[in-house]
């Protein structure tokens, strides 16, 4: 009831305002701001600009202003050599297949499941787990019975490398 109340005041308070003209509000806000009137050279109207533009013929050209509709377009046939459209662009290189310089040459499996995979270059020996990185280059993603999965840390492309016997090995 008392939100009520506060409404109908204020509704008093504004068409009291509407009524008695409304400058009252209005140059209480607005008693500090200066107004700034336009520059106008003179402020007359224009009656020889007025009476040279009723004169003027307005000739119709099919079209209804007050309806949308599109504008017409004049299709020109002109004769145009045939070239090369836009810049010409280099030809996109041809990515090199992934090349994986290890030999992957078994694996072994614990109680667990969980596989350990052997890899040589001739000289040393690393084994490695699955998830883990080869010479900070190459992570181990999968290994398989007959191949493992590598990925190039560096530009994510993967590739498969073989399971290859050793001279004088049994393999897994």
């Amino acid at each position: 009831m008392a939100v009520f109340a506060v409404l109908l005041v204020v509704l008093a308070g504004v068409a009291y305002s509407n009524l008695s003209g409304g400058t009252q509000i209005a140059g209480a806000l607005f008693a500090n701001e200066k107004i700034e009137r336009l520059k106008v050279e003179d402020p007359r109207l224009r009656f020889d600009l007025l009476e040279k533009i009723s004169k003027a013929d307005y000739t119709f050209s099919g079209r209804d202003p007050t309806k949308p509709s599109r504008p017409r377009v004049e299709v020109v046939q002109r004769h145009v050599t045939p070239g090369p459209i836009g810049p010409t662009l280099p030809p996109t290189p041809v990515e090199q297949p992934l090349v994986f310089p290890y030999k992957y040459y078994g694996y072994k499996e614990d109680r667990s499941g969980k596989r350990r995979a052997f890899f040589t270059d001739g000289d040393s020996v690393w084994i490695i787990n699955e998830g883990e990185t080869l010479m900070n280059k190459w992570k181990l993603v999968r290994i398989g019975n007959q191949s493992a999965e590598m990925e190039e840390t560096g530009t994510g492309r993967r590739t498969t490398t073989p399971l290859e016997q050793l001279p004088g090995g049994s393999g897994s």
